[in-house]
């Protein structure tokens, strides 16, 4: 796998990695022309194999069994603390739901699936020790876990109707955008890109998972070679969120800003340092405040002044932290306008809504009728389950 599909193997091709594929090849090559060897000679034995195809394989193996261990340890190690960040969010999540939510609930089950497996990874990558110290820590944690559960427990239970599993949407589809315009001309999306009226359940629970992916990459530049795939992604996601916004002449300004190529080459070669952060973050920061609607002016300063100070204060050990901080700051101010954009364009539509939304939620209605999707069961189900 190494040798001929690297790119299943690697997250990145860093110089370790380019290091362990560049032994991979020779080494190879070596045990494949001594086992056809052996398999074309009449004895079919190893001592009947020429020296000179063997003479070299010992030094071939031993070096790349020296470039494998340096690079398994540091990616272990990598892999390891993203897991750990990812049990405990999901093990946070868990305590989010409320304490009538069903055990066969869909919400529940996939929970306890995702954690039950991410525990098996743990033991299969870094040993039953390190599952053991986790649940350890996780356990002297749990006091300020219980307290932070409980504190809102009450009114989330009260208001998720006996389960969080109908309260925990994705981003809303076109058949309910059409239906709440339909019901209230005026309605747009709030912050997160849904309805307002979302169930606080919902909201802790993506906060659990949120928080959890920051501090996963913070902990991806603290590894002693720092990891920047995932760094390099979130500003691929921002470019392409400011990149939609744009007229011509930014976007052509905004690539010219984000030259991924050029970051990527930096952060390989070592080169990607501190001024660069700063000096990248600046400048995006600069075209967001040219094309942000002047409703947000005010909020954006006012964050900006905060992330601004962090990085500027930030000794070296709180480099990462600061970094990721930034790069929050702007994927946060790149979604809000995205939302922005959207309720302008929800404006534009509510007329047509207002006109022919009725036909097109009857032709929904007999679509999911015909499809089997909507049947009198179900219905009768739901009606039930909301009267109680």
């Amino acid at each position: 796998m190494i040798a001929y599909r690297p790119t299943n193997v690697f997250e990145n091709m860093g110089p370790l990695e380019q290091d362990l594929y560049e032994s991979a090849g020779p080494m190879l090559a070596s045990f494949e022309a001594i086992c056809h060897a052996i398999q074309t000679c009449p004895t079919r034995c190893f001592r009947d194999v020429p020296s000179e195809l063997t003479k070299e394989f010992p030094a071939l193996l031993f070096d790349y069994l020296k470039r494998f261990k340096a690079w398994k340890v540091p990616d272990e190690e990598k892999l390891t603390r993203r897991i750990r960040h990812a049990l405990i969010a999901l093990y946070q999540a868990e305590n989010q739901l409320p304490p009538d939510e069903p055990e066969d609930s869909r919400l529940k089950v996939e929970f306890c699936t995702q954690i039950e497996r991410l525990r098996g990874k743990l033991v299969q990558i870094a040993g039953a020790d390190a599952l053991r110290r986790f649940d350890d820590e996780r356990l002297q944690g749990r006091a300020g876990d219980a307290a932070a559960k409980s504190r809102p427990q009450a009114a989330a239970a009260a208001s998720s109707g006996g389960g969080s599993q109908s309260v925990l949407p994705g981003r809303m589809s076109n058949e309910q955008l059409a239906h709440e315009l339909l019901l209230d001309p005026s309605f747009q999306l709030d912050e997160d890109g849904g309805c307002s009226a979302e169930n606080p359940v919902y909201h802790r629970i993506r906060e659990s998972f949120h928080q959890a992916f920051w501090d996963s990459l913070v902990d991806d530049l603290k590894l002693a070679n720092p990891c920047y795939v995932r760094v390099l992604r979130v500003l691929g996601e921002i470019r392409d969120g400011l990149c939609d916004l744009l007229g011509k002449k930014e976007t052509s300004a905004m690539n010219e800003v984000f030259d991924l190529g050029a970051i990527k080459e930096q952060t390989e070669q070592g080169r990607f340092v501190w001024s660069c952060v700063g000096t990248l973050v600046l400048s995006v920061v600069e075209v967001i405040k040219r094309v942000q609607t002047p409703k947000r002016e005010e909020e954006t300063a006012a964050k900006w002044a905060q992330v601004q100070a962090t990085l500027e204060g930030a000794e070296v050990a709180e480099q990462p932290r600061a970094f990721c901080k930034g790069l929050e700051f702007l994927l946060e101010r790149v979604n809000a306008m995205r939302i922005d954009a959207a309720n302008a364009r929800l404006r534009l539509i509510s007329p047509v809504i207002k006109e022919h939304g009725i036909e097109y939620e009857r032709g929904k209605f007999a679509d999911k009728l015909n499809d089997g999707s909507l049947t009198l069961t179900m219905t009768k189900k739901w009606m039930c389950k909301v009267l109680k």
